[in-house]
């Protein structure tokens, strides 16, 4: 539930801002990721930066931590994910006319780079509770 309420919620249906010149969808890649780099003095960019990178870190964990996935499943399942939630985005955006969430390729690229960081903190979790059962045995 909160994986929809960050990504999709709110849908606003219209406003009293001008969207006539309002973009929505963002393709260039690492285009936001670098000017969220450069204006990491911005909260709310430092949000969106860190937001997308640990989204889906816990599912990636919570897949991992038991049996370690193949490296395809580890890229293959969040680009599905993430893929899956742009494109539910950018729908609301032309359903609704109005720019609720853009579609970012980088968030896209954030959303990967958190899932294998997840499965790569599984795999150490699994490695240090492996130990640790020998040393009690």
């Amino acid at each position: 539930m909160m994986l929809v309420k960050y990504t999709l919620l709110p849908i606003r249906l219209f406003d009293d801002l001008d969207v006539s010149n309002a973009t929505y969808f963002q393709l260039s890649p690492l285009t936001s990721i670098l000017f969220y780099l450069q204006n990491l003095d911005v909260p709310v960019y430092v949000i969106q930066l860190f937001g997308n990178l640990v989204l889906l870190l816990p599912f990636a964990i919570y897949l991992n931590i038991k049996k370690q996935r193949s490296l395809m499943f580890n890229i293959i399942t969040p680009i599905i994910i993430s893929l899956s939630i742009e494109t539910l985005q950018l729908l609301i955006d032309f359903i609704t006319q109005f720019p609720n969430k853009i579609f970012d390729v980088d968030d896209l690229l954030l959303n990967v780079a958190g899932f294998l960081i997840g499965a790569l903190l599984s795999k150490y979790a699994r490695a240090i509770i492996g130990s640790l059962k020998l040393r009690l045995q």
